[in-house]
């Protein structure tokens, strides 16, 4: 027999998928007066369910004034104790988004929806549009709450359905979502337009100057990445709302955190387009300047990021070649010690080819020769690398210490000493 608990996980159905490990989602179902409180740990669990308080008035809330509580997906915005609050908002209070896209593009309005406590007894529905608990409950329930991650989802009645059965929407939103992340790697506008409705126009002021720059973190590093990260899917009146990290990334793990982004989906013409863009917390991206655009902030952070890494690596590039030079120095691995040299090496008035058959000899003299090196200095200019260390010579019949000069140059793609000069002191 299949297991009974197994045939009894049913969810709502605002909740289509959340991907991290110990995120929540806040339910209030108006009707029955009740706050529940979902976390997702591999499977999702009512963690917590109250009573609470909701508008006087019944209904969607439509404007400013009519105690109305509203019916959407939301976020919690802000957090605030009971020393900053009126007395009517109890122990604490949370902030939320309303209005959100949706709610202003049909003209809806109002504002200051919040959860809080109350000082007074809980009745239902006894607030101005709020939703109300007891300040004990809101204490419990604050430890699960993310400031612009944790969702509340309002709505009349709950619908449940079977947790399985989501499983197709959350499938296809995140395959469309794969692809609205392609055009940002790789497409062009026309791609990226493509993907929302035709009428809603997204602001895009923005792309020519991301085009320019991640074509140059491409060029200099080899790669760049948009990644997606911590996909939370929710859904209302058929509209998906779409939450994720949107971060950066190219060489070296070098990351940039573009910022919690928010989408709005819908099925039009039975294809998902998106009908709302926007960041968590909404950025002011009616600034003529372009760099307000956190995806902007981000490439060009992560540019500055990719020029450290590059020069970080032709330090190391430099310092492990050195390195080898004197390796092969000191095992007397003199064809191998030949290589790290330019063929226009020049020093104490000795070409490559005699200034190579001059170690030679001494290697052949000694019975042994050991090179170390401390103090490593890089300097990097236009025309090549100048390294200095403190080095010390031993063999086994003769030792020295002192300053060692290395000029050099890049020659058929790797590093080579050009001038080598030597103080002892």
């Amino acid at each position: 027999m299949p297991d009974k608990d197994i045939l009894s996980v049913v969810i709502p159905d605002v909740i289509v998928s959340i991907d991290k490990t110990g995120d929540a989602v806040v339910v209030v179902e108006k009707v029955s007066q009740k706050l529940m409180l979902y976390v997702y740990n591999g499977t999702y669990e009512k963690l917590l369910e109250f009573d609470c308080s909701t508008g006087e008035s019944s209904g969607i809330k439509l404007r400013a004034g009519d105690k109305k509580t509203p019916e959407g997906i939301y976020f919690f915005l802000h957090d605030y104790i009971d020393k900053y609050l009126a007395p009517i908002y109890g122990s604490r209070a949370f902030t939320t988004d309303y209005p959100n896209f949706i709610d202003r593009t049909t003209g809806k309005d109002g504002s200051a929806i919040w959860l809080h406590g109350t000082n007074k007894v809980l009745k239902p529905r006894d607030s101005n549009g709020c939703v109300a608990l007891t300040n004990k409950d809101i204490d419990t329930l604050v430890d699960y709450i993310k400031l612009n991650r944790t969702a509340v989802a309002m709505v009349e009645k709950i619908n449940y359905v079977p947790v399985e059965s989501v499983d197709a929407e959350k499938v296809s939103i995140k395959n469309f979502l794969s692809k609205w992340n392609n055009t940002l790697e790789d497409g062009t506008y026309q791609d990226y337009l493509k993907l929302y409705d035709t009428q809603y126009v997204p602001e895009i002021r923005w792309w020519s100057q991301w085009n320019l720059i991640r074509e140059k973190i491409k060029k200099n590093s080899g790669e760049l990445e948009v990644n997606i990260q911590d996909i939370s899917i929710f859904k209302h009146n058929n509209i998906y709302v779409v939450l994720f990290d949107q971060v950066l990334k190219s060489i070296g793990n070098n990351v940039s955190f573009a910022g919690t982004r928010k989408l709005f989906i819908s099925k039009i013409d039975e294809k998902l387009k998106i009908i709302g863009d926007e960041y968590q917390p909404k950025e002011n991206l009616k600034d003529t300047k372009l760099l307000k655009h956190p995806l902007l902030i981000a490439s060009l952070n992560l540019e500055k990021l990719v020029e450290i890494q590059k020069k970080k690596d032709l330090y190391k590039n430099i310092e492990n070649m050195v390195m080898e030079w004197v390796k092969a120095w000191s095992s007397n691995d003199m064809d191998k010690y030949a290589s790290y040299y330019a063929l226009d090496f020049y020093s104490n008035g000795m070409n490559k080819k005699r200034w190579v058959n001059y170690k030679r000899r001494l290697a052949n003299k000694y019975n042994y020769i050991n090179v170390a090196i401390k103090n490593i200095k890089i300097r990097i200019g236009k025309n090549g690398a100048d390294v200095s260390f403190f080095q010390i010579y031993q063999s086994s019949g003769y030792s020295a210490k002192g300053i060692k000069k290395l000029k050099l140059i890049h020659e058929d793609g790797k590093w080579k000493i050009m001038r080598e000069t030597w103080k002892k002191s």
